[in-house]
């Protein structure tokens, strides 16, 4: 899965969207994740301040193409719990990725 480009106000409107309040654009994180697989996750995090949202401050937010499936994914990671940084977020992601294709499911849609 590779990280692409999107223009922040893309992403900003996607964040929004989906976790149905107002953001705000904060940073950009490039992050490097190695995992115990040998795998490795490189892309750059935006973090997003959120207002409003009843469980989380910050969002943290990139899209994917899933080459596999040929899916552009949106990935809005709320900042709740252990996810505390762009590094979390993405560990995160990858984790509950790995748990949904063991479950024998093709796609994240």
């Amino acid at each position: 899965m590779n990280t692409i480009e999107v223009p922040i106000e893309e992403l900003k409107k996607d964040v929004e969207e989906f976790h149905k309040c107002p953001a705000t654009w904060v940073e950009a994180v490039n992050t490097v994740e190695k995992f115990e697989d040998g795998s490795e996750w490189k892309g750059v995090v935006q973090v997003f301040a959120l207002e409003g949202h009843p469980n989380a401050t910050r969002c943290y937010a990139w899209r994917a193409i899933d080459e596999a499936h040929g899916s552009r994914d949106l990935f809005a990671i709320l900042g709740v719990g252990n996810v505390s940084s762009a590094s979390a977020a993405v560990r995160s992601a990858m984790l509950m990725i790995r748990r949904h294709v063991r479950r024998g499911n093709t796609g994240l849609s």
